[in-house]
């Protein structure tokens, strides 16, 4: 079973739990784990094949969803921007926590055999870029690692994060070898949903425009 399929069904089985307990019964570890009590941050990023970071977004709290941080970042205006004045041919790459839009594409949930298991292969083999970033930054400043704790104002600790950010850049314009870090994968987030049902009626155009885009790549490119 694939990481995402995994996640998904922990996400699944954390609702049941949650609709179906009573918080105020709930011993403290229990509580925090299923409403999401916490001070970690969930920080988005963008990076090339060469992971040199292209974005980064510090400033929301763990329990954040991506597909809320992506709804509200200046990367999504600006490609939405560029899809209206009819740019057609520029795309991310999104795991299934995000919406599939007419610029970012991301893996289809239920694939039928042929060209989209295909679509979804070369899509998870593109997106390895992000996973190894995520690794490399994180084994590199172990100070943002999951394990170790930031006793920092969460404004801070977005400030640290940045500055990490522009760090492994700078290690990446060196071409500083990767090969002796740990790449780390410690504090992934458990929250990816169907990307199919999690978007409110103001996004289903768009959603709608990006399932016809993605259909589009898929017959030009995977038939």
């Amino acid at each position: 079973m694939e990481r995402r399929q995994v996640m998904h069904h922990y996400n699944i089985a954390r609702r049941i739990r949650k609709n179906d307990s009573d918080p105020f019964t709930l011993e403290d570890g229990e509580f925090v784990r299923l409403f999401r009590l916490t001070k970690d941050l969930n920080v988005q990023l963008i990076c090339d094949s060469n992971l040199k970071v292209l974005a980064v977004n510090a400033r929301y709290a763990g329990a954040t969803h991506d597909a809320a941080i992506w709804n509200n970042s200046d990367i999504n205006e600006y490609l939405n921007q560029c899809f209206r004045e009819r740019d057609r041919n520029t795309w991310l790459l999104g795991d299934s926590g995000y919406p599939q839009l007419p610029w970012l594409m991301t893996p289809i949930l239920h694939p039928t055999p042929g060209a989209e298991e295909l679509y979804n292969q070369r899509l998870s083999s593109a997106r390895n870029c992000i996973e190894r970033c995520n690794g490399v930054l994180k084994g590199r400043f172990r100070c943002i690692l999951g394990e170790r704790v930031l006793r920092y104002s969460p404004e801070k600790v977005g400030m640290i994060t940045n500055v990490c950010v522009i760090l492994q850049n700078m290690c990446v314009e060196a071409r500083l070898p990767n090969d002796d870090i740990h790449q780390q994968q410690d504090n992934l987030q458990l929250n990816v949903v169907n990307n199919e049902e999690q978007h409110n009626q103001e996004a289903i155009p768009l959603v709608q425009d990006g399932r016809q885009a993605r259909r589009n790549l898929i017959r030009r490119y995977f038939q």
